[in-house]
Formats: structure tokens, sequence, C-alpha cells
């Protein structure tokens, strides 16, 4: 009797101590549901001390609504039926705090058979974490589904087998299938153009061949013409690292397409229309040339033969007439030096409009330039060329021009103590630069208003199918490097 009884305890040890380590809550009620044992979990979950417990009855752990569906399974738990549809199962209830508030639990009820009384066993889980969780991914799964359900674009996923998962009901305005019959399918079965179900498929296969995301698009015919769209290829990976399965985006980019297609329509005409604007430049400063060569004969020839037959008649009266009249001979020693005047205007004139160095070939003409540019600003400049260098007259007329205006800024803006010219032609080119040792400038501000020396020169090489670079830093002086084809455009 005794080792009955040492045996009897220590089971009862044994009980508690397995109580006191479960995690989930234990809870032994009679049949009336009142609370015989309660574990310490159980004590933690419903915010009970161990010794403010009993005597309570299971009606007190929960909400007023849910008690009495509480109580009558436990008390008709006997009943075979109820048994059965209750079971000892978890089923999910909502708990009562001691402090009044409520929270998610998870019970399974079952009977202890004994011989003298009939007891319920509980088993209760707080799952007001899961419960949480659950509710959070639940909100988030309708966010996903209202934005994914409503959106333009095709949203899809696919598995290994290249079968549809997924479909967005975008899909069925693209093919006009309903979604619903997409799901286990792949491209080859919805009997689509072989070309198309390749283009489709490839850029799924290299996503699960290299786990890496692509970037594809297609063309599908429409009623309008043609539907652009642009695919991008997700990898979605398992915890291992290989790729599962596919999510796919799709987006109509027709409209983008066009915007572009008419942008580079728009670019195409801005281009055609600013290479026209350089030949009708071109054009007009060809004629200004010829105009200026026409002007230029017609005074040198002209005016210059007029004033020269006046030189010869007023030396003529000078020597014949005026022995005996001092004052009409200091009247005609005046118109003289007139003359002379006018005759220098003349020439200047004509040399302005067209140097007759040029006449000569571009190297007489830089040199005279240059020679001219010293006389009038002191300022030494060393001519570099090819003394054999043949150009046509329109290439020849353009660079001595762009020389010119060079020089002219020279003298105006750059407080040089040196210049140089460089003309070169090579067989595929013919390098012209100009350089100085002065002030320079900023490049940047380079276009400010009413200053257009630099910007006509640059329109006069882009006219002439060259290129033109200019290097200039503050203090450092400035080189204009421009490069030209060795023969002009024609107009």
């Amino acid at each position: 009797m005794r080792l009955l009884s040492k045996r009897l305890l220590r089971a009862e040890l044994y009980l508690h101590e397995i109580l006191d380590r479960v995690p989930s809550g234990v809870i032994v009620t009679d049949r009336y549901g009142r609370i015989e044992i309660l574990n310490p979990a159980a004590t933690r979950m419903f915010g009970y001390g161990l010794n403010e417990v009993l005597p309570l009855s299971t009606d007190q752990l929960m909400s007023e609504t849910q008690a009495e569906k509480h109580y009558a399974p436990i008390q008709n738990h006997r009943n075979s039926e109820m048994r059965k549809a209750h079971g000892s199962g978890f089923r999910s209830w909502q708990g009562k705090r001691k402090d009044g508030t409520f929270f998610p639990v998870e019970m399974a009820i079952d009977e202890l058979e004994s011989k003298d009384e009939r007891h319920f066993l509980i088993i209760a889980r707080d799952i007001t974490e899961r419960a949480y969780l659950k509710s959070e991914l639940d909100r988030r799964e309708r966010e996903f589904r209202a934005l994914v359900e409503n959106s333009p674009d095709i949203i899809a996923r696919f598995d290994r087998a290249l079968r549809f998962i997924y479909v967005n009901p975008a899909i069925e305005r693209v093919l006009g299938r309903p979604a619903s019959s997409f799901p286990g399918k792949t491209y080859q079965d919805l009997e689509l153009p072989d070309d198309l179900v390749r283009c489709l498929q490839s850029p799924l296969k290299n996503v699960f061949a290299s786990g890496k995301e692509q970037i594809a698009e297609f063309v599908l015919p429409s009623p309008d013409g043609e539907q652009h769209f642009q695919s991008r290829h997700v990898p979605e990976l398992s915890p291992d690292g290989t790729v599962h399965s596919v999510l796919l985006n799709c987006r109509d980019i027709t409209v983008l397409k066009k915007t572009e297609f008419m942008l580079r329509e728009r670019e195409q005409e801005i281009r055609d229309s600013r290479r026209l604007l350089q030949r009708l430049a071109a054009h007009r400063e060809n004629l200004r040339e010829e105009e200026k060569k026409r002007i230029a004969r017609e005074i040198h020839d002209e005016l210059g033969q007029i004033l020269t037959a006046m030189k010869m008649d007023i030396s003529f009266i000078r020597m014949n007439f005026l022995q005996n009249h001092s004052e009409l001979a200091k009247k005609i020693q005046a118109l003289g030096v007139l003359v002379n005047r006018a005759v220098q205007v003349v020439r200047n004139i004509s040399t302005d409009l067209r140097p007759s160095a040029l006449d000569f070939g571009i190297a007489a003409a830089l040199e005279w330039l240059v020679k001219e540019f010293e006389t009038r600003t002191g300022i030494p400049c060393v001519l570099t060329t090819m003394s054999d260098i043949v150009l046509d007259e329109q290439l020849a007329i353009a660079i001595f021009r762009i020389a010119q205006e060079s020089l002219n800024n020279v003298a105006k803006h750059a407080n040089a103590r040196h210049a140089s010219v460089l003309l070169v032609s090579r067989n595929d080119h013919i390098r012209v630069e100009i350089q100085d040792d002065g002030c320079g400038f900023d490049v940047t501000a380079e276009h400010k208003p009413k200053s257009f020396g630099l910007l006509g020169i640059r329109e006069r090489v882009s006219a002439l199918g060259g290129k033109f670079d200019i290097h200039s830093t503050p203090g450092k002086g400035t080189r204009l490097a421009i490069r030209l084809p060795p023969r002009s455009s024609p107009f």
C-alpha cells in the first residue's frame, strides 16, 4: 500500500512537472465547466496568477457571446453526435483575459473517462500573433488582388514547364480569352503563330537558365495596325537559390512607339531643315562673294580707270597751263591730292570686298592677310602653309573669311602678343588653326548676346561639312581648330 502511494505521488509530481513545461495552456474541468487544473502557460495566457484561478469556470475565460457555445459542447460532449461534430480538433474562440481584454484563442476539447466523474481536457493556444499575421496576409492579398486585377499591364506567373500559373484579366483585352482559361497552359497551347511563340518563350527560358531578369519586346497584330509590347521577366527564387517560377509584367507601349516614331520623324525634319538652311546660307554667301567680286572689279576697273585718267589730266594741266597762274596751280595741286586719296579709297574698298591676292591662290591670300594684320595691329603673326596648296574657289574663299574673322577677333578682344595661322592640306582633309597667346575666355560663355563671330565661323564650317573645335582658358590664349573636307559641297 505504501509502495502504491509512493508511485501515485511520483506520478503526480511527474504530471505537474509536465504540465509546467507544456507551452500550450492545459485546462481540466468537471462536467459543469468548473476548472480543476490550470497549468502555468494557461494562467499566463489568461492573465491570472496561480492562486487566482480556482474556483473559476471556463465561461469566465471567454467572451459572453461564446461562453454558451463553449459550455454546450462540454455539457453535451458525451453525446456521440456532438463528439463527432466537435471531436478533439482545435477550433478558434475569443478568449477573455482577467483585465477584460479579448484575444483569439484556439481550443481543443476532449473528454476524460473515469469511473466516478466525467472530466474534460482543454488544450488552449494563444493565436494572437498568428491571427494578426493572417489578417495582414489577407489584407495584403486583397491589396495585391485589387492592384493586379485592375492593372492595365498583363501580370502572369509561369512554372518551370513554361505553363501559366496565374494571369490577371488584362490579358483578355489583348488575346480575347478569359483569364481563367490560361492556368496550366503554355504559349504553344494557345495556338499562337510559331514565330510569336518563340519570341514569347525565349526570355522565359533564358530566365530559368540564367536566373537573371530579361526584358523583351514583341508585336501583335490588331485591327488598328500593330500593338507593341514590352515584357519584363523576373525570376522568383526558391530557398536553395534555384528559379522555381517567373513573374511577367507586360506593358502595351504602342503609344510610346508611335510617339518615338513621330519624334524621329520630327528630328529628321529638323535635320533636313537645318541642312537646307545651311545650303541656303552657303548659297547666299556664295552669291555675296560673287557680288563682292563683281563690285570689286567694277570699282577697280571702272572707277580706278576714271580716277587714273583724272590724275593724268591734272598732271597735264599743271605742266602746260599753270606757269603764270599760281592760285590756280594751288587749286589743281589740292585737287590732285584728293584724287590720290580717292584712288587709295577705291583700292581699300576693292581689297575689303575681295583681295586681289585671292586670284593667286589661298596661300598668297593668307600671306597678304597676315601682313595686313601685323601692319594694322602691330602684333607679330606667323603663317605656316603649303605654297603648292590648290583649292577650289568656294573653299578658298571660305578659309580666307574664317581666318579673316578670327584675326579680327584677336585684334579686338584677345590683347595678345603673338598670333599664328596654320593651313595644311592632307589627302582626306584640310586643317586650319588660328592661335593666339591672349587673355582667352570661358568657352561655355561663347554664345553671348550680340556676339556672332564664332557662331558665324561655326555655321560656315558646318555648311562645308567640316568640324569646328575651340580651345580656350582665361589667361592662356585661344586656339581654333578646323577640319574641312578637301572639296566643298556643291549647292
